[in-house]
């Protein structure tokens, strides 16, 4: 069965979206029987913690619902270079800066006295360094980095 997904992208005031939240939370608890919580999938908790209906209802209107929400399983068939660009995206997202280019030359803007970088800034190079290597010797589903995320967000939707 398909669910009206439509709801999602109207206003979080609004009463088709108060429908779409009370449809979703039926359909959600009705295909797990007998589970008093599930994952929450607002845009603050994105599916990392177990909560009861009445929260996961409040926090969808409070918050909203992640973007693009689907309950479906991850797609396993994943590029390693899509992967690749998924995480130095997302680790340039979440410390605010990208990796230099190795072939670059140093910038002009940069002082001989912060030649090296902090120890933030290396913890940060060093995670995208790991991007690069492989799993083990053969592996193309899955970098070092990458696996260690999958499970990170395995053990948060699982509780």
């Amino acid at each position: 069965m398909l669910i009206d997904k439509s709801w999602m992208q109207k206003s979080r005031v609004s009463s088709e979206y108060h429908k779409g939240v009370l449809e979703f939370l039926n359909f959600a608890f009705s295909n797990e029987p007998g589970k008093e919580m599930l994952s929450c999938p607002c845009i603050r908790w994105n599916n990392c913690l177990m909560q009861k209906r009445e929260i996961i209802y409040d926090h969808l209107l409070d918050n909203g619902i992640v973007r693009n929400y689907f309950c479906e399983p991850t797609n396993t068939n994943t590029n390693e270079f899509d992967m690749h660009d998924e995480m130095q995206e997302m680790l340039n997202y979440a410390f605010g800066m990208s990796m230099p280019n190795e072939e670059s030359e140093k910038s002009p803007h940069v002082h001989e006295e912060f030649e090296k970088p902090n120890e933030d800034a290396n913890f940060f190079y060093n995670l995208l360094r790991e991007v690069k290597h492989k799993l083990y010797p053969g592996c193309k589903k899955f970098t070092k980095l990458s696996f260690i995320i999958r499970l990170f967000h395995m053990k948060c939707l699982n509780g």
